[in-house]
């Protein structure tokens, strides 16, 4: 009776095991690398794009409120609704409203969470923002500016600030100009850009004039590990098979972008430039082309 015992025990054990090594074998994602066209240039060299994860075509949904109140660093901003739309690069869709002064807002649909803050409309307009007088030393105040507003979202020293260059923008209301300065907050992941970003404009009079947050941590842990050399033979293998016409493929990678397509998949979008030659004497031709390599 012992050994019977005994020997149904060591079944269940074995059962046991090869049930955990089962669902830890499934639980691994499964590595894809899979390369789509996504975007080309406008030069009929490449005509079909094989994934359209986003476009600029808006819709209006069903669920989001019809008008909405939100707070953004201390001020209330209530507006109707306009569109719904996934922006590029993002996998959750944004309810976009508008404000009697004309300011504009975006929300993540499904959160509620705050994704654009457009102060423009209203600053521009009104003409108010030509009576205020201009910083000292707009480069360094604003600089200051964006470290403060950014610290209310973020901790700045975990991302990588890149200063755009200041842009001159007309007043409607006089015949003055105000100058835009950009900082832009990015988290990358093994130097690729993520969607987990702030970006903000500065005026030159020390007002915040544009605010986009992106979705914050998203990127902290993946779902598996991307590896390079995978990554590589997979652009490769896409690029010869695009262009096996050429002779020869000469391409760049000029920016590449980590995130996830509206279905939830991980993927690397890839802005590439290539130099093209069909034969030896003739002179390459330049071109564009956005892959996306699905990595699980």
């Amino acid at each position: 009776m012992k050994r019977f015992f005994l020997l149904k025990v060591a079944i269940l054990l074995i059962l046991c095991i090869t049930l955990i090594a089962c669902t830890a074998k499934e639980s691994i994602p499964k590595e894809v690398y899979e390369t789509y066209t996504c975007g080309t240039a406008n030069d009929g060299i490449v005509k079909m794009i094989e994934k359209s994860w986003w476009s600029d075509e808006s819709y209006t949904s069903s669920t989001a409120a019809k008008s909405i109140t939100i707070s953004v660093l201390g001020t209330e901003y209530t507006g109707a609704y306009d569109y719904t739309l996934v922006p590029p690069f993002r996998w959750e869709a944004t309810d976009y409203y508008t404000c009697q002064d004309g300011v504009t807002f975006g929300i993540n649909a499904v959160s509620g969470e705050i994704r654009t803050l457009n102060l423009k409309p209203a600053m521009f307009q009104n003409g108010e923002i030509s009576n205020l007088e201009d910083l000292e030393d707009p480069q360094k105040q604003t600089y200051a500016l964006a470290v403060q507003y950014a610290s209310f979202f973020i901790n700045p020293s975990s991302y990588t600030l890149i200063e755009g260059a200041p842009s001159e923008v007309s007043l409607t209301q006089s015949d003055s100009t105000l100058t835009l300065y950009q900082y832009e907050y990015v988290k990358y992941v093994d130097k690729m850009r993520t969607p987990d970003r702030l970006y903000i404009q500065i005026t030159s009079k020390g007002t915040l004039a544009y605010l986009a947050l992106g979705t914050f941590g998203a990127f902290d842990s993946l779902p598996q590990k991307i590896i390079q050399e995978k990554y590589d033979a997979a652009i490769v293998e896409k690029i010869q098979s695009i262009y096996k016409g050429y002779d020869k493929q000469d391409y760049t990678v000029e920016e590449q972008t980590l995130t996830y397509t509206p279905d939830g998949k991980l993927v690397i979008m890839s802005q590439i430039v290539l130099s093209l030659t069909k034969e030896e004497k003739q002179a390459p031709i330049t071109t564009e082309i956005l892959l996306g390599t699905i990595i699980g």
